[in-house]
């Protein structure tokens, strides 16, 4: 500052995010009363996780067995996560630097904001194995695609066997842009296991962020939901002039009530 090289201002600013997100990590809290002291920095601070050696020799080669991404979990304030009426609880944000399959629609770099409603011990218990394209073990895939009743799926969405370990499955809209040869910028995911939706999801390009876009799009909802509570009826993407961030949200929350499951039908 005394050389005029940056502001008090711009530095008070960063300080304020810096120690905003400590104070909301628990950072200065006693561990037992940190949910998120339980699970260890190999879980969340490494591809480990992601990873599944195919051959069985021991070995795990990042190029071909891990699936590439950074994440960082990011605790929602108190004043929404504590509340019984708002089933989100928690986010998860990815940056996939090459994307990932299906390839020709998601492998170009992007981030993956998840809103998460199920406790995270749960979703970091799902694990890497031989089952599925994105290598869960079997038992999980196999739980992870158990569908959800008619009345709690999204109209246009559908299972795509896109099970990833310490995530769950991913629900797709193929009426999307993306998949009538269009571009891919962005696009909303339904992430389900158990036969529950466990989370939201905005997936949005690195170049669309780039474009400084101000803008929101309607989610298509399900006719129903299985957790009474506030839900979001559009996603936004925007970028601050003023600050230079940029941001992803959920928006125009509106209160549902819970309504009891329709039967799924039986295969065959």
């Amino acid at each position: 500052m005394t050389n005029g090289l940056t502001a008090e201002s711009t530095l008070d600013r960063s300080l304020i995010r810096l120690f905003t997100a400590r104070f909301r990590l628990g950072m200065f809290d006693p561990p037992e009363r940190v949910p998120f002291s339980t699970i260890p920095y190999a879980a969340t601070d490494s591809d480990e996780h992601r990873c599944f050696g195919r051959d069985k020799d021991g070995a795990k080669v990042a190029d071909t067995m891990c699936q590439h991404t950074h994440e960082l979990v990011i605790p929602l304030p108190d004043a929404v996560a504590l509340r019984t009426d708002i089933p989100f609880k928690w986010v998860l944000l990815n940056w996939n630097p090459v994307g990932h399959i299906p390839p020709g629609v998601y492998n170009f770099p992007h981030f993956d904001v998840h809103f998460q409603m199920a406790p995270i011990a749960d979703v970091f218990a799902i694990e890497p194995g031989p089952c599925g394209p994105e290598m869960v073990r079997c038992d999980q895939f196999q739980t992870a695609r158990k569908p959800l009743p008619p009345n709690y799926m999204a109209p246009d969405y559908v299972d795509v066997e896109a099970v990833v370990p310490a995530m769950g499955n991913h629900l797709v809209d193929t009426t999307g842009p993306e998949f009538g040869k269009e571009p891919f910028t962005r696009s909303w995911i339904y992430g389900i296991y158990d036969g529950k939706v466990i989370f939201y999801e905005a997936m949005v390009t690195r170049a669309y962020m780039l474009s400084k876009p101000n803008g929101c799009l309607p989610i298509k909802s399900p006719k129903a939901v299985a957790t009474p509570g506030f839900y979001p009826t559009e996603y936004c993407v925007r970028h601050n002039a003023t600050t230079g961030e940029h941001s992803v949200s959920m928006e125009k929350f509106s209160r549902r009530e819970a309504s009891a499951p329709e039967a799924v039908p039986a295969k065959g």
